[in-house]
């Protein structure tokens, strides 16, 4: 069992596969939030431009 904090100071207990799927997703989302500043950084942009950026790559690479 493993009891994850997340926004709003909300707690989910979670079991068995769901556990990992769940923290397969906060290692992503950290990821993202990870790339977003540094895409923001680099070519001095804000989060709303980094953000279309990115996902205009994204749809791309997944229509390949």
């Amino acid at each position: 069992m493993v009891i994850l904090p997340v926004e709003n100071r909300i707690k989910f207990i979670l079991h068995g596969e769901s556990t990992l799927l769940i923290l397969l997703i906060m290692e992503l989302e950290e990821k993202v939030k990870e790339l977003i500043k540094w895409y923001m950084d680099t070519y001095g942009v804000n989060k709303d431009q980094a953000v279309r950026d990115i996902e205009s790559v994204m749809l791309r690479i997944s229509h390949k």
